[in-house]
């Protein structure tokens, strides 16, 4: 599941399986990042409009609603149909262990917005740390998981997993990430260290 600025629930995923299609959430609470699927619905893919994005990415269209505050006594409620996109999952190319990817740290650029990969590290600047800090809440930070050989760059706000980034790819110079709500689907995320390690020659 690619979630969006307008999804809220946490992240899913679907197997297609003897004309169904399988939804599955993740469990919450991992042991050493090993995520674990738990079914929670499922749907006749033959009653299902779907659309085929590439080889690796497709739309499933079905109906939602949206709720709409005109006043503080009284709400709207329209239903409307919705689409989600999904992408295939692979087994991550690498040569590293996790305990060594763990390690590594990368910059990325999506949309013109840049943001780090660091693993296990708060990422909230330091005024939003004081503010978490008295109302008791953890901050921004993103763990590496694993799902059937796949890593994922997990992002988690004040303990609840928000997204999920996929890594294709991962060398010691750069790291390949897809599961993007727009193009480019694809990003490639290089490693930091080098870069600081450029600088100070």
């Amino acid at each position: 599941m690619i979630k969006t600025g307008n999804d809220y629930g946490e992240p899913e995923f679907i197997e297609f399986c003897d004309n169904q299609i399988l939804h599955f959430h993740i469990t919450s609470k991992n042991e050493d990042g090993m995520l674990e699927k738990i079914q929670f619905r499922k749907e006749n893919l033959s009653e299902t409009k779907l659309k085929i994005l590439n080889e690796d990415r497709i739309r499933i269209f079905g109906l939602g609603k949206i709720h709409t505050v005109v006043s503080e006594t009284d709400s709207t409620t329209e239903e409307v149909e919705i689409s989600t996109d999904y992408v295939k999952i692979k087994p991550t190319i690498t040569s590293f262990s996790k305990e060594e990817i763990l390690k590594m740290e990368f910059k990325a650029e999506w949309n013109r917005e840049k943001f780090p990969i660091i693993f296990n590290r708060d990422l909230d600047s330091l005024p939003l740390k004081e503010i978490k800090k008295r109302l008791n809440r953890e901050g921004r930070k993103i763990l590496l998981e694993d799902l059937q050989g796949t890593y994922f760059a997990s992002i988690f706000n004040d303990g609840r997993r928000e997204t999920l980034i996929g890594i294709k790819e991962i060398t010691r110079e750069k790291a390949i990430l897809f599961g993007f709500p727009g193009e480019p689907f694809e990003v490639t995320a290089y490693s930091s260290k080098k870069t600081k390690q450029n600088n100070s020659k």
